[in-house]
C-alpha cells in the first residue's frame, strides 16, 4: 500500500528563495532513497506556502528512509526561515 507524505511550510518572506533552495537540495537526495516514488515541492502564491510531497511504495519503505531524509534536513534552520511552525500529514493509499 503507498504512503504519500506531505509538509506545510509557511516561509518568511525574505527567506523563501533560501528555503526553497534548501527544499530543493534535500529533494535531489529524498529522490535516491529506495521506495520513494515521487518527490516535488509546490508553493501557493496567494497563501506564501510551500508544500513538499512524497510518495512511498509503502509505510516500511518510508520508515526506512526516515533516517536518511532527518540527516539531509538537519541543515536548514526552520526555525528561522519560517513565519510558524511546519506541518506534517501522512496518508495511506486507499486501494
Amino acid at each position: 500500500m503507498a504512503l504519500l507524505y506531505y509538509s506545510v511550510h509557511y516561509p518568511k518572506l525574505e527567506k523563501e528563495a533560501l528555503l526553497r533552495d534548501a527544499m530543493r537540495h534535500v529533494g535531489k537526495v529524498i529522490k535516491n532513497l529506495p521506495g520513494c516514488l515521487f518527490d516535488n515541492a509546490f508553493q501557493d502564491a496567494s497563501l506564501g506556502t510551500i508544500i513538499a510531497i512524497t510518495v512511498w511504495e509503502s509505510q516500511e519503505a518510508f520508515q526506512a528512509a526516515r533516517p536518511a531524509m532527518i540527516e539531509a534536513l538537519k541543515a536548514i534552520p526552520f526555525e528561522e526561515w519560517e513565519a510558524r511552525p511546519r506541518e506534517f500529514h501522512t496518508l495511506n493509499s486507499l486501494w
